[in-house]
């Protein structure tokens, strides 16, 4: 069974796949525009790491939603 900050994490990494997909962009595209590796997004989205809010807030920004959109989108899931 999943402790809470593993269910957190899960429901952060589903929000933020979602958010991206909805802005219709790749991982390619989001690592390449952040500066990352296509390890740290793929673990970002299934949950494996939690996430700086610096990193948060230029997700939000390159997907054009804000943190209270990104807060019920993680609520919803959990």
């Amino acid at each position: 069974m999943m402790n809470e900050k593993e269910r957190f994490q899960k429901a952060q990494g589903e929000a933020f796949r979602t958010a991206r997909k909805d802005a219709k962009l790749t991982q390619a595209q989001v690592v390449k525009a952040l500066d990352k590796s296509v390890m740290w997004l793929s673990d970002l989205e299934n949950g494996k790491t939690a996430i700086m809010v610096y990193d948060a807030y230029r997700l939000c920004e390159l997907y054009k939603i804000d943190f209270n959109e990104l807060r019920d989108m993680i609520t919803v899931r959990m």
